[in-house]
């Protein structure tokens, strides 16, 4: 052996070492990054969810507004009918019935996110407001302070509050 030989077998071994470190740094990144892909692919799952829940919320919130208004159509369209006569009545009457199938729909679709009687209560109303003589050509229009007239405006508004405090439910204010 020659000492000329000598460098060159160092460096053959420097080589190998280095190799062999390299190969294992190259594993270790290959896991690293391997673990890297699940994590984002994990944070991409739970940011999907996330949003899907909140749209949810959100859709859930739109509904409800929705029902708000529809309340106080309700009860404008209420007060129109029962004020005037039976004669002029026809066409309240119908928007009346319309408004009321509508909202008593949906408070049974809605009831997961609504409270538990929402749908009795709501059935209370629809009682009241089409009952008695309702539809009857010979019924006489009521006054703007009638007892009936103002049941209906409570019973109504009771329940528009109830929609708030679900609404509130929903933002987590309560």
């Amino acid at each position: 052996m020659d000492i000329g030989d000598v460098p060159a077998w160092i460096a053959l071994v420097l080589s190998v070492v280095t190799l062999v470190a390299q190969n294992k740094q190259s594993k270790r990144s290959a896991a690293d990054q391997a673990n890297l892909a699940s994590q984002a692919a994990r944070d991409r799952e739970d940011l999907k969810n996330s949003a899907k829940e909140e749209l949810a919320k959100v859709n859930r919130k739109l509904r409800l507004e929705k029902i708000t208004q529809d309340l106080d159509e309700l009860l404008a369209v209420t007060l129109q009918y029962w004020t005037s006569d039976g004669r002029e009545g026809a066409t309240s009457a119908l928007m009346l019935k319309v408004k009321v199938k509508d909202l008593s729909a949906r408070c049974l679709e809605y009831r997961s996110f609504l409270w538990d009687r929402a749908g009795e209560e709501f059935s209370l109303i629809r009682r009241h407001i089409t009952g008695g003589h309702f539809e009857v050509l010979s019924r006489a229009a009521l006054s703007p302070n009638d007892p009936f007239i103002g049941t209906a405006s409570r019973l109504i508004s009771d329940f528009r509050v109830n929609v708030r405090r679900a609404t509130d439910r929903l933002d987590s204010l309560i």
